[in-house]
């Protein structure tokens, strides 16, 4: 979720189980979707959600990497990063490093304030 300079990542689950189109009313108004999907983190693997953060106040910076497998199919790997900066703000950056099924059934996007927008 991304508002002015601050930042609140933050990762939930779907009631629904389901990913679908946005915008959707059961998001905050402002949110990021750099992959949203059935993705699960796999016992016995590597995979995990790490991040990093960086900077001083004001020029903060935050880095979320996910490395991933699908629900039910913990063999296919989901690598991607959501970056964002305090000194560009209003800006996310997405980065996907690899993707087993190319994001055929993900919903990718961000939601504005208004509950018509979405990228």
């Amino acid at each position: 979720m991304v508002s002015g300079t601050s930042v609140n990542p933050a990762i939930r689950q779907s009631t629904s189980g389901r990913n679908g189109p946005i915008p959707d009313s059961s998001f905050p108004s402002v949110s990021s979707f750099i992959f949203w999907d059935d993705l699960a983190i796999n016992k016995g693997t590597n995979q995990g959600i790490f991040y990093e953060l960086s900077g001083t106040p004001g020029a903060r910076s935050i880095k979320v990497e996910y490395v991933m497998g699908k629900f039910g199919v913990p063999h296919e790997k989901y690598h991607f990063q959501w970056s964002y900066s305090q000194t560009q703000p209003g800006r996310v950056v997405y980065k996907y490093f690899e993707v087993s099924d190319s994001g055929r059934s993900a919903t990718i996007g961000i939601q504005g304030r208004k509950s018509s927008i979405s990228l």
